[in-house]
């Protein structure tokens, strides 16, 4: 993936592939580039500096979790904001996601 591509881009992370794949229609029909990741080490090992846009990330993935995925993007020099969804939301849940910075917190409904 180079630069060019993601000048805005959605990235969605999230283990369950349905969610991915529902989230990757739904903002490509309302015209958003997105990229998807099926977790956290995979969007860490592929990020670029230049990439730009927002990361759509479930709190709760095989491996490492969204908030500890915020934590290591903390230094990175892209800055991407980071949105954080959970079909499991409580509010030790919506605390840790905002500690890492989340710029937003959501409850999403699974299929």
């Amino acid at each position: 993936m180079t630069n060019e591509v993601h000048r805005q881009t959605v990235f969605i992370v999230d283990d369950d592939p349905s969610i991915r794949d529902a989230l990757g229609l739904l903002f490509s029909l309302h015209g958003h580039a997105t990229a998807m990741f099926a977790c956290a080490e995979d969007f860490l090992r592929a990020i670029e500096p230049g990439w730009r846009g927002v990361v759509i990330a479930d709190i709760r993935m095989g491996g490492m979790s969204g908030p500890e995925m915020q934590e290591a993007l903390a230094g990175h020099p892209s800055r991407l904001p980071v949105i954080v969804i959970t079909a499991h939301a409580d509010i030790a849940a919506a605390r840790q996601a905002f500690k890492f910075h989340a710029v937003d917190f959501g409850e999403a409904l699974r299929p």
